[in-house]
């Protein structure tokens, strides 16, 4: 191909019908007459690779930008287009390029930075420890500030594949937040999460029915583990958060008054907690197994904190064999605001019971079981009767 030849307006098809270069030539270069300084190299192996030339201060430069089509020919346009604009602004792209990557990673910001504050701030940082590891394998290495919307979209989708629409939610709104700090704090400028729109949520709708309630708590009684057994069944029994179960201590527990207070809740008031038999039958069997010198009502003797941290393994094992699919630790809530529900209890009692700001949070814990609905409806039914006869 002539040397004339090689400029043209890049088109994706003919990208691709570029030949390879001959077996001689270290590549063969071809320039884009829509981004004046986009070219394109092409080796004898046919690989093809994307590069902004310029000019700044009398020197020639070169900056290599990506591989064709890892880089697509849009993405290598606007960087080009990016660079050309820093060139006329007086600014080198590649030193700018430099100082990036010698800015604080992804890793070191959310070690240094953000677990630090969250530790102060919040209450489910654990969770968000969690989070961020598994967010570090992707951008740990990554200065902070050149991580871009486009790449955080393709996390969140793939995400979404492996898990749900729900957890890339909950990692979006945490990047989201990471990134309003660090705009706060100087560390970066922009927010890469802003104009993410997040993935339409639908309310979980898994209640037990009576058998399953009956097989589940069967098959709990059979656990080895007994603390952990009974830490779940409390769950069940109390419609408590698993946080404030498992890091109940005996100091917040007043057997004579038959309750126990939370200090400290999801919604940030304290609480108190009324216990029924079956909870206090519970509690008086945790008093048998105390652990001397622990202050927890669920002691663990392996778990550095003292206490139980994740039931995950046991409750997996217990639904297995109950048969029960689809149901998760939470679930346990939602089950006792529907045992409540279907036998005459007002969702004013069950808010507070819950420990919810807001009753229409309640209405999503609650199940109302069909029968209750028939006896419901036949009211009406009755009435209209009643009224028909006079």
């Amino acid at each position: 191909m002539r040397k004339r030849d090689r400029k043209f307006h890049f088109t994706v098809k003919q990208i691709e019908r570029i030949p390879a270069a001959p077996a001689k030539v270290k590549a063969v270069e071809y320039s884009d007459t829509e981004i004046t300084g986009l070219k394109l190299a092409v080796g004898p192996d046919g690989k093809k690779r994307f590069f902004f030339r310029y000019l700044f201060k009398r020197r020639k430069c070169c900056m290599k930008l990506g591989e064709f089509p890892a880089m697509n020919l849009d993405a290598a346009r606007q960087a080009a287009a990016k660079h050309r604009n820093m060139v006329t602004a007086g600014e080198n792209p590649q030193l700018a390029r430099t100082s990036i990557m010698q800015a604080l990673s992804f890793a070191e910001f959310t070690e240094k930075e953000y677990i630090p504050y969250a530790k102060t701030h919040k209450k489910t940082w654990l969770q968000d420890e969690q989070r961020l590891a598994n967010l570090s394998k992707k951008f740990g290495k990554y200065p902070l500030e050149s991580i871009t919307t486009h790449e955080i979209q393709k996390f969140l989708d793939a995400e979404k594949l492996r898990t749900s629409g729900t957890t890339a939610n909950r990692i979006l709104s945490l990047l989201h937040r990471m990134y309003v700090l660090a705009i706060q704090w100087k560390f970066v400028k922009e927010n890469p999460c802003a104009g993410i729109q997040k993935n339409k949520e639908k309310a979980r709708q898994r209640y037990l029915s009576n058998s399953e309630l009956k097989t589940f708590l069967t098959e709990l009684d059979k656990e080895a583990n007994k603390e952990l057994a009974l830490a779940l069944k409390f769950l069940l029994l109390t419609g408590c958060r698993r946080t404030e179960v498992l890091t109940l201590k005996w100091s917040q527990v007043d057997l004579d008054q038959k309750y126990f207070f939370l200090h400290e809740t999801k919604n940030g008031e304290a609480r108190r907690v009324c216990l029924n038999t079956m909870a206090i039958e519970v509690i008086q069997e945790m008093q048998n197994r105390k652990l001397p010198g622990n202050p927890y009502v669920f002691p663990s003797k392996s778990s550095s904190s003292g206490h139980f941290t994740e039931p995950k393994k046991l409750f997996h094992n217990v639904c297995q064999r109950s048969g029960i699919e689809d149901f998760r630790i939470h679930d346990l809530r939602h089950a006792f605001a529907s045992l409540l529900v279907n036998n005459g209890v007002s969702l004013y009692e069950i808010k507070e019971l819950l420990g919810h700001k807001d009753i229409k949070m309640t209405q999503r814990y609650t199940n109302i079981d069909n029968q209750v609905l028939h006896k419901a409806t036949q009211i009406a039914s009755d009435k209209l009767k009643e009224i028909i006869s006079q």
